[in-house]
């Protein structure tokens, strides 16, 4: 069975349990396959649209209407079929063409509702206090002298490139000096598998910064297992998904 009817039968209830199961557990592992049956159940809501509903009926009615029949009025029954399928095509279409084109969303705006400057998690204090080069760069970065902030972390990176916490500091920076694709580099200095409490939100800021330039679908896998597993971000990350499924 090929995908597109494994999914019609797997909508319509007609699988068996076992492949149904399996199949939505697919789904549950694949977020672009079940965005694949998400759009699937679309379309078939759409070819049962009530207006489509009501036109399939009109023209069953003036089928069977005898006197319309005697009169000549109606179209042989296939005829009339064919015709309301091109009409369900134009409708399927204009409805993908739209979507294409008019995604519903806007790359900076999404990046402008959800994204919040981080807050570090020091207590400001003098600048004569500071015992550290990262203090004194969280400092900076919290009263928003960002220059001078991103001086000291690129120092700091190049006498020593693991140093994940100035990595990921220097990418929070480089956002507030507009500069997304910079910040995408620096977070990517960073192990996807960082043990870190900071991790989190490196994935965080790095998929809003995705989004800003206009790369979706590296964002995707990162927002999805924000939305799957951190409480912190789930809920806003399933509504960036929902914006950028298309």
């Amino acid at each position: 069975m090929n995908i597109t009817r494994l999914i019609e039968a797997y909508l319509d209830g007609s699988l068996e349990k076992e492949e149904a199961e399996e199949l939505k557990a697919l789904a549950e592992k694949d977020f672009e396959f079940a965005e694949l049956i998400r759009l699937h159940k679309e379309i078939n809501e759409s070819i049962r649209d009530d207006e489509l509903y009501n036109l399939r009926q009109l023209l069953q009615k003036i089928a069977s209407d005898k006197e319309a029949i005697k009169t000549g009025v109606v179209f042989p029954l296939r005829r009339m079929m064919r015709i309301a399928a091109v009409f369900l095509f134009i409708l399927i279409a204009g409805t993908v063409v739209i979507k294409w084109f008019f995604p519903g969303y806007s790359r900076s705006i999404i990046f402008e509702k959800y994204y919040v400057k981080y807050e570090p998690d020091v207590i400001t204090r003098s600048g004569n206090m500071l015992i550290s080069g990262l203090e004194n760069a969280q400092y900076l970065y919290q009263t928003g002298n960002y220059r001078e902030c991103a001086g000291i972390l690129d120092y700091m990176v190049r006498k020593d490139n693991q140093n994940y916490l100035a990595w990921f500091y220097l990418g929070l920076t480089r956002i507030e000096l507009q500069e997304p694709n910079e910040a995408i580099s620096d977070f990517l200095k960073i192990p996807p598998n960082w043990e870190s409490p900071y991790s989190i939100h490196r994935n965080w800021y790095l998929a809003l910064c995705l989004i800003k330039t206009g790369q979706e679908k590296r964002a995707r896998p990162l927002l999805k297992r924000l939305y799957t597993s951190e409480p912190f971000y789930s809920q806003d990350a399933s509504k960036i998904l929902d914006k950028i499924r298309f």
